[in-house]
């Protein structure tokens, strides 16, 4: 897979097309699920996605051939969210997790008994508090959390991703599992 990779990569640098298709099609999915586990709204996952591959296609000659294609690219990623969230406040998802909430509850009434329907509504409360939790945590607990969990990226990813050492992810790991308990558990006090 590697050396696939490593060849796919060199095509693409002499300008190939299909090699570029190729390394677009390939790391679209995680990248967009990597994105939207950061951003939680489909439209800026969309936007940022694209916004990666262009960044990464156009300094594609600066990608260490042997490396990980996919820690280089979520780096970029990491640091096109970051950028993200300084130019713009990033807004609460909670009015898009409502829209979406109340899309479903519509969907399932006609269809779903109402214990059925009691069940979903619970679950969805509890979706909806972990993102609000997601959305007020720290940025780079997020993307540790994202790239590990959601992406299934090895701590030695994370690091070369974020350009830290494996010890600082680690420590970073620790702190988000920390502080999205500490949150998660302060808000289900209040709304409880």
């Amino acid at each position: 897979m590697a050396r696939e990779e490593d060849t796919i990569i060199r095509k693409a640098k002499a300008g190939d097309a299909d090699a570029t298709r190729e390394l677009v099609e390939r790391y679209q999915s995680p990248l967009v699920s990597f994105l939207y586990g950061l951003t939680g709204s489909t439209s800026t996952t969309e936007d940022l996605a694209q916004e990666v591959f262009v960044r990464a296609l156009s300094s594609l000659e600066n990608f260490k051939t042997g490396g990980s294609f996919r820690s280089w690219l979520f780096g970029i990623a990491h640091h096109i969210h970051v950028d993200h969230l300084r130019r713009q406040r990033e807004r609460p998802m909670q009015s898009l997790v409502e829209d979406e909430a109340v899309k479903r509850r519509a969907g399932v009434s006609g269809q779903r008994s109402m214990e059925d329907a009691d069940r979903f509504e619970e679950a969805e409360e509890r979706v909806q508090r972990l993102r609000q939790v997601l959305d007020q945590m720290n940025p780079e607990h997020r993307a540790v959390l994202s790239a590990r969990y959601l992406q299934n990226l090895r701590r030695n990813e994370i690091a070369e991703m974020l350009g830290i050492s494996e010890f600082n992810v680690k420590m970073r790991l620790y702190r988000a599992k920390k502080e999205l308990v500490d949150r998660f558990e302060r808000i289900a006090r209040t709304s409880g």
